[in-house]
């Protein structure tokens, strides 16, 4: 007797955390007087059962993402004691040694000795004040409070003031730094985090590329259908030495710290990649890695071109 008239029905809510879920109904398409009080009691008694095996099942899964966070959290926590222990720290042995001997010994150096000691100084001095700003920019995009400012912004006019601040740097190597990013290229960005990740995959790039060598930047529009949203997908290529299959797949991971020298020996926070992950990702876009030994490396990572919704 599909589809035809219940003689009668008794229903009861599913109450969960004081809220009505739905429903549990029983039907009788023969009988009027099948149900009565006890049946009613009875089901009232299945529904509160059935309503506290949801509740422990939901409280289950509540605890899991809890601990997950928790887990994410002492993450994050041994990585900044891991760095503020050894990358912090231990420089300044180095520090102190050198200063003590210019602030005892000066009368008794060379200039050459006192010009060696004191470019030596400011080098230690400038990536541990690099170190502190990584783990403050770290610090700072954890915060649940943090929210970017974004703007509008044409890539191509920001890409040119982070090119011209490490020119410096890639022309002491003789290494090409070269833009390919078309005029009219505009992305929905915190400007500030923006050039940070910018900053990072470049001086990257310069870092592990050999003397002679080049580093290109290109960017293209692309959409992803899925979603109907436009995106931006930005490139820094070197012909650098490249990056070990092994090795690769320890970039962008909190829980393995991984740092290298680059090919005149220049030292690395190892947070850059992390940070550029985490500032990606709250925009909305992705990061990734592809590169090959001796061959060269290319950073790359989609970032939206409109603002997004909820994002």
């Amino acid at each position: 007797q599909s589809g035809a008239p219940s003689a009668i029905w008794l229903g009861v809510p599913l109450i969960i955390g004081g809220k009505a879920i739905g429903a549990i109904v029983v039907q009788d398409y023969h009988t009027e007087n099948t149900y009565g009080e006890e049946e009613k009691q009875l089901l009232l008694f299945v529904s509160e059962q059935i309503a506290q095996v949801i509740e422990r099942k939901r409280s289950l899964e509540e605890i899991k993402k809890y601990s997950q966070e928790l887990s994410e959290l002492n993450q994050t926590k041994d990585k900044f004691f891991s760095i503020i222990a050894h990358d912090l720290r231990s420089p300044f042995h180095g520090l102190l040694a050198t200063s003590g001997i210019l602030a005892s010994d000066i009368d008794e150096l060379t200039k050459d000795e006192i010009r060696n000691f004191s470019k030596n100084l400011n080098y230690s001095l400038q990536k541990q004040f690099e170190l502190v700003n990584d783990l403050l920019d770290w610090a700072r995009i954890q915060s649940k409070n943090y929210v970017l400012n974004r703007n509008t912004i044409f890539l191509k006019n920001e890409l040119k003031g982070v090119i011209e601040a490490l020119s410096v740097i890639a022309v002491h190597k003789e290494i090409e730094l070269r833009d390919e990013t078309k005029a009219h290229l505009t992305i929905f960005a915190d400007l500030n985090m923006l050039k940070l990740v910018l900053r990072n995959l470049i001086s990257n790039s310069i870092k592990f590329t050999e003397r002679g060598g080049k580093v290109i930047i290109t960017a293209k529009n692309i959409e992803k259908p899925d979603i109907g949203i436009k995106f931006v997908e930005i490139s820094v290529i070197d012909n650098g030495v490249g990056i070990s299959e092994e090795d690769l797949q320890k970039l962008f991971n909190l829980s393995i710290f991984h740092s290298t020298e680059g090919t005149t020996r220049e030292k690395g926070t190892g947070l850059g990649l992390m940070l550029c992950k985490e500032i990606v990702e709250k925009h909305g876009g992705q990061i990734f890695a592809e590169s090959e030994k001796g061959k060269g490396s290319r950073f790359y990572f989609i970032i939206p071109a409109l603002e997004l919704s909820g994002v």
